[in-house]
C-alpha cells in the first residue's frame, strides 16, 4: 500500500484525488495512469514513482472513501451498531459507484477497511456469536451491502429499460404473483428494501433467537 506523502509538488494524496474526481465523474473504466496524469499536468512515469500500479490507486481511491465510514462501538447495542455502519457504507458506495465497482472486482485490504472490518467483528463477538458465526455473519453483510449498491446503481442508469414497464406486460394468468408484487417493485424503493432486508439478516444472526 503506498503511503500518503508529500514529494516536490506530486504526492499520493494529490494523484488520489484526481483518479477520484474522475472515476465519480466519468466512471472507473476512465480512471488509467496515463488519464490521471494528464489531469494533473505530469508525465505518465511520474505516477509510478509514487504509487507503482494501478491496482494500488485503485485500493488507495477505495480506502479515502472508506475512511468516511463510522466507526462502530464494540460496547454499544451490536445490532444498532452493525444496523447504521452497513447503512452508512451503502449509502457511501451509492456516491462513489466506481468504489463498489473495485469492491466486487478486487479483494481491498487498505488500513481503513481493515480498522472498519475489526470493529464489526468485535461488536458480533459481543453480541454472543461464535468466531464461525461471526465470520458468516460479516461475509452475508458485505455482500447484501456491495450487490445491494451495485444493483440499485445499474437501476438508476437512465440508459437501462425500466424493469417496471416490462412486469407489466407479462401475462397476468401466467404470473399473477409477478403482478400482486408488481406494484411494490415499480417503486423506487431500493434503499428502503435494503434497509428492512438489513435488519432480517441482522435478526437472522440474533444469538437470542
Amino acid at each position: 500500500m503506498a503511503e500518503m506523502h508529500e514529494v516536490g509538488s506530486l504526492s499520493v494524496e494529490r494523484i488520489v484525488d484526481a483518479a477520484l474526481v474522475i472515476a465519480d465523474t466519468e466512471g472507473i473504466s476512465a480512471v488509467s495512469m496515463r488519464r490521471v496524469s494528464s489531469s494533473i499536468g505530469v508525465a505518465a512515469m511520474s505516477l509510478y514513482r509514487h504509487v507503482p500500479s494501478k491496482d494500488a490507486l485503485l485500493e488507495l481511491m477505495a480506502d479515502r472513501v472508506f475512511a468516511e465510514l463510522p466507526h462502530p462501538d464494540p460496547g454499544g447495542d451490536w445490532r444498532a451498531e452493525i444496523h447504521t455502519f452497513f447503512l452508512a457504507f451503502h449509502d457511501l458506495l451509492l456516491e462513489h459507484p466506481a468504489v463498489a465497482q473495485t469492491m466486487a472486482e478486487m479483494a481491498l485490504a487498505g488500513p481503513e477497511l481493515t480498522v472498519r472490518g475489526e470493529e464489526v467483528i468485535a461488536c458480533l463477538l459481543a453480541g454472543g456469536l461464535d468466531e464461525p458465526t461471526a465470520a458468516e455473519a460479516i461475509t452475508a453483510l458485505t455482500w447484501h451491502t456491495v450487490g445491494g449498491a451495485l444493483y440499485a446503481i445499474a437501476r438508476s442508469n437512465p440508459a437501462h429499460e425500466d424493469r417496471s414497464l416490462r412486469l407489466r406486460t407479462l401475462p397476468v394468468d401466467e404470473f399473477p404473483s409477478v403482478h400482486r408484487v408488481a406494484p411494490f417493485l415499480e417503486v423506487d424503493a431500493t434503499q428502503a428494501h435494503f434497509a428492512g432486508a438489513l435488519r432480517h439478516l441482522l435478526h437472522g444472526y440474533d444469538p437470542d433467537r
